[in-house]
Parts: structure tokens; C-alpha cells; sequence
């Protein structure tokens, strides 16, 4: 399995300062005193390993029905949802990891957050992070390519072990996670969890994203089975493509009229279309005042290629600046650049009359929201709509990532593996 669609935009200039953050320390929260309560939280197994009912001990068997009950109808469990800048992340606790100062000392118990992202469909960490805590090897991760280009396969996969959410009960939610340790896990975190984890529930992730007139705070909830209590009946369901390659979900995106593949990243800070997707909906962008494409005047001038470099290089740093453009390094040193769309775009879901199969299907709207333009070699890799033989956008691989800054205009999103629900 190619490990991701995209490395997201991980590596986005209004981040920089996240990307700077060299010590280990920073990504660890040590637990003075961690605890490891023997009721489990219980999920069908798949590729995160989650306790299945058929593993539990007899050990609470002497509390009768009233235990039984619990184990039928405990399915969900509910974490807030930390935001690290953009990024939701979910703090687990992991009873038996320690860090180098708390085995000189035989204390053990350490926190750490996860981006919970849906475009990525392996569990990462970062190095540094499995070098400081000693994780056991347990495999490699498979070659596969991102948003920036391929990504070399070989990288080392860790036991992280049992863990617990970082709420007060302190029950297990899981047992025997891995990570692996590719390049960039995650530049705000100690790693990411992808599809392999969250399409463990099968009742769904609710995301209640926070805010409103309540002031209510972030929450994630995970339902094991198929439950009331995730409000899918109350939200309008988006069908779920899941991409041959990847096993990752695109939706179709509905800009100016024109349906668009794009994959549902909460990973990525924002809405990138690729130029090809962007013409289609008649998507315009920032242009910027650049010298670099200059023609050359008079004789050789050894330092006019300088000169210009260093003046286009003033020009994006500006409008880095204002926002107007995002600047990404690819996989192999080149630069990337996203350019801003001039108008705010307003864009849907569930948005194809033209389908009659669809028609019973309510449209999901976002608020107009500028977004970004530009060609990530992932999407490229995959296709975007150039060199498509296919006639019906459902067939035709992602050429747009859609973004948090979209996705957060809606206060709940409940995420299956076949269906998203707003």
C-alpha cells in the first residue's frame, strides 16, 4: 500500500515557526504518575489493532450484569480535540513509554499528540520522538508519494504500545499501536494518525470543531459500532470515493458549477485546486510583479541571474507575508508555490443535479473562503484531470485537497470510511 496520497502541507510558510521546533521535548508531555485501568474500550480490529470484546478478561465477570451491560453498551468514547495552530490533534497517554530523565529515574507515562488526519493512510511519528521514548522496530513502511513528490520507502515502523485517552477515567483505549517514522511525520506534532485508525470505527468520528454561541470546546468522539448518539441523522451524508491506490477519501467538490475530485485532508490547513482544476472553474489567482522572467538586455552580465533570484525572492517573500502565496519545498529541493484566488469562491457539496441518482441528496454549502492554486506533485502523480480517459468525474483521481479552513465552516463533521456527514 503506497503509504500516502500527500505529505500535506506540512511544510507551509505560515507554520515555518512550528517546523522550527528542534527538541524532542517539545512534542513529549511526561506524566509524573500514569495509570492503566484494566477496562478497555472496545473497537473491531483492523489495521490499528484496536481490543476486540472476544479479548477481554474474566476478571469483572463477579460484577455480573452490571459489567456486561458496560461491555455492550460502552461503544463510544469522547476526547477533546487539542488544536495545534491548524491541526486537530488527539492527546494520548502511553503508560509504559519513557523518556531517557524518567528512566534514570524508573518513572514511566508520557502524553502525546496526534494529528488526526484522513488524507494520510498510515500512522506516523516523528524520528526523534521514537529515538527519545526507545520504541521497539517492528517493520518498515512501503515506498509511496506525497502532496511534494515520492516518498522513500525503508523507514522504520515503532510499537508504541497501549495507550489511553487523555481524559480522566483513564480507560484503554487501544492496544498495540504502531507508527511509522517517515519523512516530516508531523511538523506540529509527535506524529499523525491516519485512515488505518480512524476507519477502525465503524459507527464513525464525530468532530465537534468547537465555538458557537455556547463556546463549547473541541471535542472527537469514536463510536466502535453503529450509533444514534454520532447525530448522522441529522446531518446530510457525502458520499465517499475511495481511491484505488490509496484507500484514501475523495469527495466531489463543487466550484462555480463545476464538479472537482478532492481529497478530504484534515490534515491540511487549507483548499488547494491544481492549474488544471482551477481553469475549469474559472478559479483566478494573485498574479505577482516578478523581474526573475526578465529578458536579458546587452552583453553577459554573470550577475544578472543573481540579481533577479534575489529579486523574485524579495517578491514572495512580500506576498508570503500577506498571505497571498504559500511556498512548499518539493521532494527533491524545488520550490513550490500556491498562489490565492482573488475572489472568495463558494463552494459545495452533494452539488450535481444533473445526477438524478443524487437528487435526494441535500447539498452541504461553505461560505465563500478565498483558496490556493497550484500544482503539488503528489496530485500530479495521481493524475489531477490530466491524461483522464474517463468521462464521469467519480472515475477521475483527486485535483484538490479540501482543506480544514473549509471543512471548519461547518460545526460537526462525522467521518466514516464510506460517507462523510456535515
Amino acid at each position: 500500500m503506497s503509504q500516502r496520497i500527500k505529505q500535506t502541507l506540512h511544510l507551509l510558510v505560515y507554520s515555518i515557526s512550528l517546523l522550527k521546533i528542534t527538541s524532542v521535548s517539545a512534542f513529549i508531555t511526561v506524566n509524573n504518575r500514569a495509570s492503566f485501568v484494566s477496562k478497555e474500550f472496545l473497537s473491531k480490529t483492523l489495521a490499528s489493532k484496536l481490543v476486540d470484546t472476544d479479548t477481554l478478561t474474566s476478571t469483572t465477570n463477579t460484577e455480573d450484569d452490571v459489567n456486561d451491560t458496560d461491555s455492550e453498551t460502552e461503544q463510544s468514547a469522547s476526547s477533546f480535540l487539542k488544536f495545534i495552530g491548524p491541526y486537530p490533534s488527539l492527546p494520548l497517554r502511553f503508560p509504559s513509554l519513557s523518556t531517557e530523565s524518567q528512566r534514570e529515574r524508573n518513572i514511566t507515562g508520557v502524553s502525546l499528540d496526534f494529528i488526526l488526519d484522513t488524507a494520510a493512510n498510515t500512522n506516523t511519528i516523528n524520528a526523534q520522538v521514537a529515538t527519545e521514548l526507545q520504541l521497539e522496530v517492528v517493520g518498515e513502511a512501503l515506498p509511496g508519494y506525497g502532496a511534494t513528490g515520492d516518498i522513500q520507502g525503508g523507514a522504520s515502523t515503532f510499537m508504541l504500545g497501549n495507550c489511553t485517552l487523555d481524559m480522566p477515567n483513564n480507560e484503554t483505549f487501544m492496544v498495540n499501536l504502531t507508527a511509522s517514522a517517515l519523512p516530516i511525520a508531523s511538523p506540529a506534532a509527535a506524529g499523525l494518525l491516519g485512515i488505518a485508525f480512524l476507519n477502525c470505527f465503524e459507527g464513525g468520528v464525530r468532530f465537534d470543531w468547537g465555538g458557537g454561541i455556547d463556546d463549547r470546546p473541541p471535542m472527537v468522539t469514536f463510536h466502535g459500532e453503529e450509533d444514534e448518539r454520532s447525530g448522522v441523522e441529522r446531518l446530510r451524508k457525502v458520499p465517499i470515493n475511495i481511491l484505488e491506490k490509496t484507500l484514501l477519501p475523495s469527495v466531489l467538490l463543487n466550484i462555480n458549477g463545476v464538479e472537482i475530485p478532492a481529497l478530504l485532508d484534515t490534515g491540511s490547513p487549507i483548499t488547494v485546486l491544481n492549474s488544471v482544476a482551477a481553469e475549469m472553474a474559472n478559479v483566478k489567482v494573485i498574479e505577482l510583479e516578478t523581474d526573475a522572467k526578465e529578458a536579458k538586455e546587452g552583453g553577459f552580465n554573470p550577475f544578472k541571474k543573481f540579481t533577479n533570484n534575489f529579486k523574485e525572492a524579495q517578491i514572495l517573500a512580500d506576498a508570503a507575508s500577506k498571505g497571498d502565496v504559500i511556498l512548499m519545498g518539493g521532494a527533491n529541493g524545488e520550490r513550490i508555490v500556491l498562489k490565492k484566488s482573488i475572489n472568495k469562491e463558494s463552494l459545495s457539496l452533494n452539488n450535481n443535479g444533473d445526477d438524478n441518482d443524487e437528487l435526494d441528496k441535500e447539498i452541504v454549502s461553505f461560505s465563500s473562503i478565498n483558496i490556493y492554486v497550484g500544482d503539488l506533485p503528489g496530485l500530479a502523480a495521481l493524475g489531477g484531470f490530466e491524461g483522464s480517459s474517463s468521462s464521469s468525474a467519480t472515475e477521475t483521481p483527486p485535483a484538490a485537497i479540501l482543506g480544514m479552513d473549509v471543512i471548519k465552516r461547518l460545526p460537526i463533521m462525522v467521518y466514516k470510511k464510506n460517507a462523510v456527514y456535515f
